[in-house]
């Protein structure tokens, strides 16, 4: 496959996240474009910074393969979950590296992260914020709450029982879960119905987090994790930036 480059830097690998990587999509739902990058020569050795890039038009996002990395050890849910997609728009060799390691992230961060993002979505799903869009207002007075942040909520409560349990990250749920979340997104619950849902979906996430039966580490291996950085970075730099000269 040819190389893939976003504005000068070269594509690790790229996907459609968003409610398309979880099965939740509608024919009115945004492409939410993502993806992982190498840093310019200039940004790499010289006083150049950059970290993500996130144009102004389109749902847009691209890391920097360094902050990438340090977001999954973190255990960052969204970035933990482009590891699993079902397919790629974009996949490099150095990008099947990182995909075939993917074992590597998975740690009890992560369910602390998702516990944490479950619980704002939980929080503020009946709270029509200044900062909200036009959209989300709209679900709010149409059904008392916002039926986005609800399915959203559903979702990592599942991925997170299916982490502990299973040992593996699904983006998308499982067919017995998946119509539920669907149905939270369009609305079909009432606010109260909703609550008891996303609240039972907890308390198994939080049971199966206590229990572990996957045995999901405390902490990622750090050490195999930077040696893996160093060894994609070593290539990049001996095969990119000294034979193409790349800025």
């Amino acid at each position: 496959m040819e190389p893939k480059f976003l504005r000068g830097r070269k594509v690790i690998f790229s996907l459609i996240s968003g409610s398309h990587l979880y099965g939740t999509d509608g024919e009115n739902s945004d492409i939410d474009e993502r993806g992982v990058v190498y840093p310019k020569l200039t940004e790499l050795l010289g006083l150049g910074n950059f970290e993500q890039d996130k144009p102004s038009e389109g749902d847009t996002l691209y890391y920097n393969i360094r902050k990438f990395f340090k977001l999954l050890i973190k255990g960052n849910p969204s970035c933990i979950e482009w590891l699993y997609a079902p397919e790629y728009t974009y996949m490099s060799h150095e990008g099947q590296l990182i995909i075939n390691n993917r074992h590597m992230f998975l740690s009890r961060n992560i369910g602390r992260s998702l516990y944490g993002y479950l619980m704002g979505q939980k929080e503020h799903m009946a709270k029509a914020h200044t900062n909200l869009g036009a959209k989300r207002k709209s679900l709010i007075s149409q059904f008392g709450y916002d039926t986005k942040m609800a399915s959203h909520a559903m979702r990592l409560a599942v991925l997170g029982c299916t982490l502990f349990i299973e040992g593996i990250v699904k983006p998308k749920v499982d067919d017995d879960k998946l119509k539920i979340v669907i149905d939270l997104k369009q609305g079909k619950y009432t606010y109260d119905e909703a609550i008891k849902l996303i609240e039972s979906s907890t308390a198994d996430f939080i049971d199966a987090k206590e229990e572990n039966k996957a045995d999901i580490p405390t902490q990622p291996d750090t050490h195999a994790i930077e040696a893996m950085l160093i060894q994609i970075m070593q290539y990049y730099i001996s095969t990119h930036v000294v034979l193409g000269g790349t800025q």
